[in-house]
């Protein structure tokens, strides 16, 4: 059995138009007709007949198999041969139809006819009569129906060319009016409906310019039948213009007469431009290879010159017919010849291999027409032909003899730059623009610890440079980067052992053709100079703390010491004016006792203050310094002193019982009604507290920071100003905490660690406090 093939066709149930075997189905309800029928068709040929007993069998067969035409009886049980017909016809099947029934059916015969029947044949009669008939109708209706598939199929694949060419297809009327395009003709015209152009002539489509262009080029379709490769422009309905390229052939009808024509385009638009980039580019090549300083040339395989541009006759003095008639030796030093054709060798071999690029740049020594010399720098190629073959090599050539000359002076100028930096006893160093060491003397391998080679394999400028100033030579990296100054910059430097040392760092950025590549400096070791910077420091500090104590032992000696006197003076000069008055007498007296009196403590002061810093520090022990303080007080009685510094020392001196003499001696003068002193410590985060409070009347909160000034308050105005400085020489701090109404509260502070690295105080009960 045959396969079915799609019924929606017009030759849906042939196999093949060109198979000469018929294949027809017979359908009758009289079985021996059928099997007379199926023997008298197939005993001529062509025919291949299967037979069907009813509509509903035929049909089914029909689904299931291809039949060339279909032969049937009228009058059969359930359904006739109309109803055959019109079910075959409302499925779309169009197989010839021959109504082959009794006679006295005309009526049936004209119902079958109208509805699609291709034939009408009377069985009753001569068989020979019948037989020859059928079979001559059936013939005539597949050779028709074959015909016609024919033609279907043609126009069918016409058809599909149309509808998907990758060209723009029109077919136009004697006219030159549109009408049938592809879908390609809407794209290019930027329409979306073939309603959009078909109607119209072809001239609307032209670029008014080209109208003249295109009006010849159809007088030439009409007398040759054809025309090729013909070009216009053309709007498209966005006003977009486009280059088209065309061609044309007349259309006829089936009698030979011309109705039309038929075009295909294509956008060339794009063409056009590239060809005008071309053009330009080809122009500018010209202009290039005429006016550039460089020359441009290509030899063979055997090194000859078969092109040079007019630049060879600045750079050789020779024109460039002169070296097409020379041999490359001729104007080239016998020593870069040689080089040359060895390079050159190698080259082919490479490029035999598949390998061949660009060839890097050589430097080889020309020979001037005049007979001097000049270094020139090539750039050259390998050439092949269309099959891929070497076939010579071509380039330019550039005259770099200053370049030359440059190079051998930057070349001595770094030597004697090298040889100079050796010499310093400085580092002197540089690095790539990713701050990696390119350079350094031999300076910096002592000073670093460092080995050479360490040098030699990428050592990074940062590792010479301590973690905590990373942040600060990145910045100033980057500040050089940008061509900023950066100026004398001090870091602390790392050695390989991880010891540290100060320098000072000067660095300038390296420019080479407008491009940052890194930077060069120098470092300066400053230990020494630190040294002697802390050593002045210190020197200093002591003269400013001389110069503070001869400040106020001046101010003392020269005035208050000055007061003192001119009141005993005074009270002296009363005291003789009113000599018979023992009263007054006794009250200048007095008064002249109290001024001897202050004379001594300011003399007393000044002896104390003079040691100030004199004395060399050692541990002392509080708890006793206290206790002498109290013993030189001969007045404490109802005064309850508590001394609660146990065992506790402190790095001080002497002076430190002068603290809690004068602390003890402020209280009983100013403290009024002070019946109770305690003295001890604690200890924070921030180191120890040396504690003295009383329970007087207390200092007020705006005199808290005054009281310590020189001369202020209602004695000398010496004795919390003395503890200040003594505190200060210790490196104490000293502040007043306590509340008015209830007592004052001294604290003085001592540090961990003292500022010479020793130990600031020593807690017996929490042992050695240290930072």
């Amino acid at each position: 059995m045959k396969p079915r093939v799609n019924s929606s066709l017009p030759h849906s149930n042939v196999g093949s138009v060109d198979d000469p075997k018929i294949r027809v189905l017979c359908v009758d309800d009289e079985a021996n007709f059928l099997k007379t029928t199926q023997q008298i068709l197939e005993h001529q040929n062509p025919f291949d007949v299967e037979t069907a007993s009813s509509v509903n069998d035929a049909l089914q067969m029909i689904t299931n198999e291809s039949f060339d035409v279909v032969v049937s009886d009228y009058l059969m049980p359930e359904r006739n041969g109309l109803d055959f017909l019109q079910e075959l016809k409302q499925n779309g099947n169009d197989i010839p139809f021959i109504l082959f029934t009794g006679k006295g059916r005309e009526e049936v015969a004209i119902n079958a006819l109208n509805l699609g029947a291709d034939r009408y044949f009377n069985k009753i009669g001569d068989p020979e009569t019948v037989y020859g008939e059928l079979a001559y109708g059936i013939r005539q209706a597949v050779a028709q129906r074959r015909a016609e598939q024919k033609i279907w199929d043609r126009e069918e694949r016409i058809r599909a060319m149309f509808a998907s060419s990758p060209d723009v297809m029109i077919v136009t009327d004697l006219k030159g009016v549109i009408t049938d395009c592809n879908l390609q003709t809407l794209k290019l015209m930027q329409v979306t409906s073939r309603a959009d152009l078909i109607g119209k002539s072809y001239r609307d489509l032209v670029v008014k310019d080209d109208h003249g262009k295109t009006e010849d080029s159809i007088k030439e379709l009409y007398r040759y039948g054809h025309i090729k490769n013909m070009e216009c422009r053309i709007l498209t309905k966005k006003g977009s213009e486009i280059s088209i390229d065309y061609s044309a052939n007349i259309l006829r009808d089936a009698y030979g007469k011309i109705v039309g024509a038929v075009g295909i385009a294509r956008d060339i638009t794009e063409q056009k431009q590239l060809r005008e980039q071309l053009k330009e580019s080809e122009k500018t090549y010209r202009l290039l290879t005429e006016n550039i300083t460089d020359a441009i040339f290509i030899q063979d395989m055997s090194l000859r010159v078969k092109y040079v541009s007019p630049a060879i006759e600045v750079l050789s003095g020779y024109t460039p017919e002169e070296i097409l008639e020379l041999k490359t030796e001729d104007f080239m030093t016998p020593e870069s010849y040689q080089r040359g054709v060895a390079d050159f060798m190698n080259a082919i071999s490479l490029g035999k291999q598949g390998r061949d690029s660009e060839i890097p740049l050589i430097q080889y020594e020309y020979i001037r027409k005049d007979g001097s010399t000049f270094w020139g720098e090539l750039r050259t190629n390998m050439m092949r032909n269309s099959e891929g073959n070497l076939i010579g090599l071509q380039g330019t050539l550039r005259d770099i003899t200053d370049r030359k000359k440059a190079e051998e002076a930057l070349r001595s100028s770094e030597k004697r730059f090298r040889e100079l930096s050796e010499l310093l006893p400085e580092t002197i160093y540089e690095t790539d623009c990713k701050s990696n060491l390119t350079f350094v003397n031999k300076e910096a391998f002592a000073k670093f610890g460092y080995p050479e080679e360490s040098f030699m394999y990428g050592l990074s400028a940062f590792q010479l440079i301590a973690p905590e100033d990373h942040d600060k030579v990145k910045k100033n990296f980057a500040k050089l980067m940008r061509g900023e100054k950066v100026g004398p910059q001090e870091y602390m430097a790392i050695r390989k052992d991880a010891s540290t040392f100060p320098i000072i760092v000067e660095s300038v950025p390296i420019i080479r053709d407008d491009k940052f590549e890194g930077i060069r400096g120098i470092m300066v070791d400053i230990s020494d100079r630190k040294k002697a910077e802390d050593t002045l420091k210190e020197t200093l500090k002591e003269l400013e703390k001389t110069n503070d104590k001869l400040g106020v032992v001046g101010k003392i000696t020269r005035h208050d010491t000055r007061n003192k006197l001119s009141v005993i003076i005074n009270h002296i000069y009363l005291a003789k004016q009113d000599l018979t008055n023992p009263v007054h007498i006794l009250t200048n007296l007095e008064d002249i006792e109290l001024a001897v009196y202050q004379i001594e403590k300011l003399l007393g002061f000044l002896r104390i203050y003079e040691k100030l810093g004199t004395e060399e520090r050692s541990y002392v022990s509080v708890k006793k310094s206290v206790a002498e303080a109290i013993s030189l007080l001969s007045s404490l009685e109802g005064i309850d002193v508590r001394n609660e510094f146990d065992n506790l020392t402190v790095l001080a001196d002497s002076l430190l019982r002068q603290v809690f003499y004068n602390l003890i001696e402020n209280s009983m003068k100013h403290g009024e009604n002070v019946t109770k002193i305690r003295t001890y410590y604690s200890e924070d985060e921030l180191g120890l507290k040396l504690i003295y409070e009383d329970d007087g009347v207390g200092i007020p909160i705006d005199e808290k920071e005054l009281i310590f000034n020189e001369g202020y308050g209602k004695g000398t105005g010496y004795g919390l100003f003395l503890i200040k400085k003594i505190c200060e020489a210790y490196g104490w701090e000293i502040t007043e905490k306590g509340t008015l109404g209830k007592g004052a509260k001294f604290v003085m502070t001592l540090p961990k660690l003292h500022k010479n690295g020793k130990i600031s105080y020593k807690n017996p009960k929490q042992g050695t406090r240290q930072s």
